[in-house]
């Protein structure tokens, strides 16, 4: 093994490598510890520790499949390159971890990360996994007689500021119970792959959440305690377990995705002013079987899918103030607990945070103020002006309690059907906008 202390700082200007098997490295400095560029310190598959009471500037950390541990006031990125590369990686700073123009670079199977009162940064090569994590380093008596030290253990990801992880190359995963994910400022996690969450992800301000495909289990919750929440997958689906929440406090709401949306609950509501929600599918937006739960609140509501919103037996259930909805060729059924009007809805926006932790504006265009389904042949039907011709003999819609059943409308085509689009109202009115 190999241990180098210093009771000042330590630079270190040339390699460190420690060639036998099992044979791990500490390096260790009372105040800054700094690798210039291009330096190594490497294992032959054996743990390594890293601490600093100042600074910690990682060049390069390599200890194979084996665990690095990196603790300082705050963990820098030293060069353009990538900084560790390991089985597993605990990092911890009292400060910051990486930065907004320079991430901290790993090539790590499991991480778990603590900046108790800056950012954290992380670009992760390959894929990753948010897990607790367990390293032990050994110590060398004054008397040359060395032993297994004390092993460190700590979960999650944690930042007092913002908080980005990147992977460019794989999935990224949460571990239930262990994978948590806490932000004071924003968040973002974007993978290339597979998102799943199956632990909670809190953002004190905005929260962006991207992926080729997300996954929430019932415990993974995306909180933004301040802001927006935008949540897109890239060339898949969105899958929100039954229990499954995304919640703002009065922040706007989006998920959108090229495939199906399955969704848990939406949650834009506050103390005062309520958010509002945008779900946008590529194919079609559907609720857990089985529950009958409210799925979204929201101030304004707006629903746009290419094959179908819900089914006849599995309704969307909803709580808003203004609705517009597109069901595409698929059919449109929706369960609204309070009053709810049918129109036109602007633009609905959230604030998409970069990989600098900044954030800019991302907008679902409004909705066109109707119900509105498609026939597999082209034709179109819509809630918005067509009034004749109802099948289940309520009152006309307007200012009166009423569901929209079996419905026949005019179609673009000139041909009167009956389509698939049910709206109710289980209190209060449902009214429509005149066109």
């Amino acid at each position: 093994m190999i241990e180098l202390a210093a009771g000042g700082d330590l630079l270190q200007d040339a390699d460190v490598q420690a060639q036998g098997a099992g044979k791990t490295i500490t390096l260790r400095a009372v105040g800054d510890l700094v690798m210039a560029d291009g330096t190594q310190v490497t294992s032959a598959d054996a743990n390594i520790a890293l601490v600093a009471g100042g600074n910690l500037t990682v060049s390069l950390v390599d200890a194979g499949s084996a665990g690095v541990r990196a603790s300082a006031a705050n963990i820098i990125d030293g060069d353009d390159d990538t900084d560790i590369v390991a089985g597993s990686a605990l990092l911890t700073a009292t400060g910051a971890i990486g930065s907004d123009s320079d991430t901290l670079d790993l090539s790590v199977n499991t991480l778990t990360a603590k900046a108790t009162t800056g950012g954290l940064f992380i670009a992760e090569a390959n894929g990753l996994v948010i897990d607790s994590v367990s390293i032990a380093v050994d110590t060398v008596a004054t008397t040359g007689v060395s032993s297994t030290g004390t092993a460190t253990t700590r979960e999650d990801l944690v930042a007092g500021g913002a908080l980005v992880i990147t992977v460019a190359l794989g999935d990224l995963t949460l571990t239930a119970n262990t994978g948590m994910v806490d932000a004071g400022g924003v968040a973002l996690l974007q993978a290339a792959g597979a998102i799943t969450a199956n632990a909670s992800v809190t953002a004190g301000s905005h929260l962006s959440v991207l992926g080729a495909s997300l996954t929430q289990a019932a415990a993974g919750d995306f909180v933004s305690e301040g802001g927006s929440i935008d949540v897109q997958a890239t060339s898949g689906a969105i899958t929100m377990a039954d229990g499954a929440m995304a919640q703002s406090s009065g922040g706007n709401i989006r998920y959108a995705a090229s495939g199906a949306i399955t969704v848990g609950l939406l949650d834009a509501r506050s103390t005062g002013a309520r958010g509002s929600v945008s779900i946008v599918s590529g194919a079609a937006i559907t609720d857990n079987a089985g529950e009958t739960s409210v799925d979204v609140y929201a101030n304004v509501l707006r629903l746009n899918a290419v094959s179908g919103i819900a089914t006849g037996s599995e309704q969307l259930e909803t709580q808003a103030t203004l609705l517009s909805a597109d069901g595409g060729t698929g059919g449109v059924y929706l369960s609204e607990t309070n009053a709810l009007e049918i129109g036109a809805t602007g633009d609905i926006s959230v604030n998409r945070v970069g990989t600098g932790g900044l954030t800019a504006t991302a907008t679902a265009t409004g909705g066109h103020g109707r119900v509105a389904v498609r026939h597999r042949s082209g034709g179109h039907a819509s809630g918005r002006d067509h009034r004749n011709g109802r099948a289940d003999g309520h009152g006309d819609g307007f200012g009166q309690p009423a569901k929209l059943s079996a419905r026949k409308w005019s179609t673009t085509t000139g041909t009167a059907r009956t389509v698939s689009s049910t709206v109710t109202a289980a209190t209060g009115d449902l009214r429509r906008h005149a066109a």
